[in-house]
């Protein structure tokens, strides 16, 4: 670059100073990012992400009791195990200079850098919001996109190559519980006992959800009952990694404004949903050359006036063990 600051002291300065605020920006952006960047992954290259999969906990005749009389045990087994497999994602987003800025900011190392600075701010917001909508999009759609959460709750989708249509596959379903006990898809009003039973079919034991997400009007229905509801200690306002929440049965519920929209019912009644999430079964994975990777500034083509750094992430969000998540369906916002 001409004047004082080089492309190789701006690119310099992105990678140290500015690559880590724009990450900082878009895993606070919401509660789900928040969590699982705090316990991310890391993967070396090829084409997919595999896990090992356990679907059947118990299986009658592999192991178990036996007494004095039995001198050898059986070695068939089965096959319990299974894999799912999912594709990473690729993103990136441009930082830009332009030739008659640098002639404006680049005589002066200061201005240079807030003019960096404020070019990061724009690709942090972009990028925060791009993968915020992205993480609730609507269920297979986007091919080039991360996993959303609708893929994750989906009953009939293929989810880490595994057909969830096929009956024998529900033990690759998320939980589900209907606000409408008639199963007609209609808008019925929220109550803490539906809540908590959504809860529990994400439960088992000392395994429990982590934390719910939900829309903004079902948020402030949650905040009236828990008001009414604050002598049980496990009900009430709380926060959740910072952000604010309503708690029940101790578990925290955040609100997100990009959070699913089933859509009206036959009386024109939105219909809302809670998700209840296990981060422990969650996995959000990154390239690790690629993690948020900044390629130099370029000069664009061989006479042009823009130069070009560019910011770099690989990977992709899932869960592996969609049984400990639940949905409440079907609630009136209203």
């Amino acid at each position: 670059m001409p004047g004082n600051f080089s492309e190789d002291e701006a690119t310099s300065l992105l990678r140290t100073k500015y690559a880590p605020k724009i990450q900082d920006t878009i895993f606070k952006s919401n509660a789900l990012f928040a969590t699982l960047y705090q316990q991310r992954s890391f993967f070396r290259g090829g084409r997919t992400l595999t896990h090992p999969l356990m679907y059947e906990a118990d299986v009658e005749g592999e192991g178990g009791e036996f007494d004095i009389s039995d001198e050898t045990f059986g070695t068939s087994t089965a096959d319990a195990f299974n894999t799912s497999s999912f594709r990473w994602r690729a993103y990136q987003y441009p930082i830009k200079v332009h030739e008659i800025e640098l002639a404006e900011f680049g005589d002066d190392d200061t201005r240079a850098i807030n003019l960096l600075a404020s070019r990061s701010q724009r690709a942090a917001m972009a990028l925060s919001s791009r993968l915020g909508k992205h993480l609730f999009k609507a269920i297979g759609t986007g091919p080039k996109q991360i996993l959303s959460l609708n893929d994750a709750f989906g009953r009939t989708n293929v989810y880490g190559t595994i057909d969830r249509s096929n009956a024998d596959n529900a033990h690759w379903l998320c939980k589900q519980v209907n606000m409408d006990p008639a199963g007609t898809s209609t808008a019925t009003t929220l109550t803490l006992r539906k809540v908590h039973d959504t809860i529990e079919e994400a439960s088992e034991g000392q395994i429990r959800p982590k934390f719910g997400i939900t829309y903004l009007q079902v948020y402030s229905k949650l905040w009236s009952l828990a008001l009414t509801n604050q002598r049980y200690a496990a009900t009430g306002q709380t926060t959740y990694l910072g952000f604010p929440a309503i708690q029940v049965d101790g578990i925290p519920i955040v609100k997100n404004k990009n959070a699913d929209n089933d859509g009206l019912d036959g009386a024109s009644e939105e219909r809302r949903k809670i998700r209840f999430l296990n981060t422990d079964y969650w996995e959000f994975v990154t390239h690790q050359n690629y993690d948020w990777y900044v390629r130099p500034f370029r000069l664009v083509g061989n006479d042009g006036v823009v130069w070009v750094a560019r910011i770099f992430w690989f990977g992709n969000v899932y869960t592996v063990n969609p049984r400990y998540n639940s949905e409440l369906i079907n609630i009136d916002e209203d």
